[in-house]
């Protein structure tokens, strides 16, 4: 019997040990696909090639991290049980409650994403209050295992809780941030004018007309617009943005219009 439970240990070791070794490949395969792909990703083909070949491998690599995540988050920090005979009501309730809570998030974020594309800085808006809510969930992680530890006791519920919690509450607070924004913005509406550095179309399967606009003197961002008035502005003329100051300060876009001046 002894025995027996000597080689069950050591092939859990040995697993444990695969596992963990082929995260680290893929991690590895990872950073060397994003230093090429850092290096030649204004490149022109042949090297584009290269760039979009590498880009798919890596991402190749991100979702078998992702699908593989509970077992590789279970090698390093091994749960203390694999599964119960009996769970706490509130343990199964907080198991439901955070595969819902990241589902609603999502369907929230789905809603919020026109409003964060006409927004001026928008992505940063989106990552400052998503990051906001990693810092929420953590938070609520350390009282949860302060108060309930059996929480996380369980490597399917740990996974699931952890998940729901970070990845939800970045959802919502990313979606709450848009919202509260633009909902909230200054009536008055003020005039911006920003150069159109560069056009662009989704292409056939998408009916997107995208204009780039040069934000900031380094930077471009990309704002929809209508076909109507995609066509009716060229590159290198000046466009103007009639805005409303949200209530987080970023500037909320009202209204696209063009200005006949052409830059040189």
């Amino acid at each position: 019997m002894l025995k027996k439970k000597k080689v069950i240990l050591n092939h859990n070791q040995e697993f444990d040990s695969s596992i963990r070794k082929d995260f680290c490949k893929r991690l590895f395969y990872i950073i060397l696909c994003v230093i090429p792909i850092w290096i030649w990703a204004e490149e022109k083909p042949p090297l584009s090639y290269v760039v979009l070949l590498l880009f798919l491998f890596g991402m190749y690599q991100i979702i078998t991290i992702v699908y593989l995540s509970q077992l590789i988050i279970d090698s390093f920090f091994p749960p203390v049980t694999t599964m119960e005979t009996k769970t706490r009501l509130f343990d199964r309730f907080l198991y439901y409650f955070s595969s819902g809570f990241f589902f609603t998030g999502l369907v929230f974020l789905l809603f919020e994403l026109q409003h964060l594309e006409n927004t001026l800085s928008g992505t940063n808006l989106f990552w400052k209050a998503g990051f906001t809510g990693i810092a929420v969930a953590s938070v609520i992680t350390i009282i949860l295992k302060k108060l309930t530890p059996t929480v996380y006791f369980e490597s399917k519920r740990r996974y699931t809780v952890h998940f729901g919690l970070f990845i939800g509450c970045f959802l919502w607070s990313a979606s709450a941030g848009s919202f509260v924004n633009y909902f909230y913005a200054e009536p008055s509406i003020s005039t911006k004018e920003f150069v159109l550095k560069r056009k662009s179309t989704g292409g056939k399967r998408n009916a997107s007309h995208w204009l780039f606009l040069q934000t900031k003197p380094l930077s471009e961002e990309r704002f929809e617009v209508t076909e109507s008035f995609f066509e009716t502005v060229e590159e290198g003329q000046t466009v103007l943005l009639d805005i409303q100051k949200g209530k987080l300060e970023y500037d909320v876009i009202v209204a696209f219009r063009k200005k006949e001046t052409i830059i040189n």
